[in-house]
């Protein structure tokens, strides 16, 4: 399944809202990073005459997913981004309209560094434990100790 958009338009479909809740579900408790990716078929472009840029809808999509999650309260949007392709990255070529209506899509991305900020708001290094899908206290045996300082 995939977050779906009509031809030239931002707007989530209603149907797929569901795919978002329930990934939202999964993610909301996890320490990592997001990145919300859109993408256009190629033949799309925004039909308000505005802005016919395949990247700005593209990112527009990316926003409009990254809206509705943040605004249901239980992603943080600080650790959260968003940003388009336009038609740069298509899973399946544009020779279709039902290739095409694949291509129109956003992906979230989980991205894992070695400092994350928590719910707290405060940055601190977290090991993250696979088996259980949990953030770890780092060991702080791992942590770099700084010499002390003389004092004269």
């Amino acid at each position: 399944d995939g977050v779906l958009f009509k031809p030239g338009t931002n707007e989530i479909a209603e149907e797929s809202q569901y795919i978002i809740d329930k990934i939202v579900s999964l993610i909301e408790d996890m320490p990592n990073l997001l990145r919300i990716e859109g993408h256009t078929d190629s033949a799309e472009g925004l039909k308000n005459g505005k802005n016919d840029s395949s990247w700005f809808l593209s990112t527009m999509r990316a926003v409009a997913v990254l809206k509705y999650m943040v605004f249901q309260g239980r992603i943080i949007p600080e650790r959260s981004s968003a940003m388009g392709y336009g038609d740069m990255k298509p899973l399946v070529p544009n020779d279709t309209p039902d290739h095409r209506a694949i291509n129109r899509r956003v992906e979230i991305v989980l991205l894992f560094k070695d400092m994350v900020t928590l719910k707290t708001g405060k940055e601190q290094p977290v090991n993250f434990d696979y088996k259980n899908q949990v953030p770890k206290p780092s060991d702080p045996k791992n942590e770099e100790k700084k010499p002390a300082e003389k004092t004269e």
